[in-house]
């Protein structure tokens, strides 16, 4: 269905959406994934897909002595934003309050957070802030069917994450799907 969406806090990674059928948005309602599985914004050119995410509490407030936990302690539905797309793997971005964002893996239709969190661990009394980068180890595993693989893992940032995705697919005989040209879903 064609509408309008109000799209000032998609960065903020919804779970709900505002959608009008007109322009001035009289009449609006608050659609979630049961109505509307994903949506896409022409005029800026994004998608938005309706996914289970878990939920990792690891914060930069608290100070670990070992290794936190990345056990999803909880799960949510929400509106990632597509940034690239080919015929083996999808990239999502989720955007979290604190600004720094994380990136999912989409293959096989099966979702996988490419884990990347800043902690602070005490040794000794000391404060060190530390990465828990597992990403590092997550990408050559779920793109060892080609030899993307034996590149260096990319740095966990949109550029290089999007570039290791898109020559992955492209590996596979499949370009880059452009975002305008993803049929529309008509939900």
């Amino acid at each position: 269905m064609n509408g309008f969406i109000k799209y000032r806090d998609l960065d903020k990674n919804p779970v709900v959406v505002d959608y009008s059928v007109n322009k001035n948005g009289s009449l609006s309602q608050k659609l979630n994934h049961e109505k509307v599985r994903e949506f896409y914004i022409s005029e800026l050119q994004l998608r938005y897909k309706s996914r289970t995410i878990g939920i990792i509490d690891i914060k930069l407030d608290d100070e670990y002595s070992s290794l936190p936990s990345i056990q999803a302690k909880d799960s949510l539905i929400v509106y990632l934003k597509e940034v690239t797309a080919g015929p083996k793997a999808t990239l999502f971005v989720l955007s979290k309050d604190s600004g720094k964002p994380h990136y999912f893996l989409e293959k096989d239709k099966i979702l996988t957070e490419l884990i990347n969190y800043p902690y602070y661990r005490t040794v000794n009394g000391a404060k060190y802030l530390a990465v828990y980068d597992e990403y590092k180890n997550q990408l050559p595993i779920l793109t060892s069917e080609s030899e993307v693989s034996k590149r260096p893992v990319p740095s966990y940032n949109l550029k290089s994450l999007i570039n290791y995705v898109d020559d992955y697919n492209a590996s596979f005989g499949g370009q880059k799907i452009a975002l305008s040209q993803i049929p529309d879903p008509g939900y």
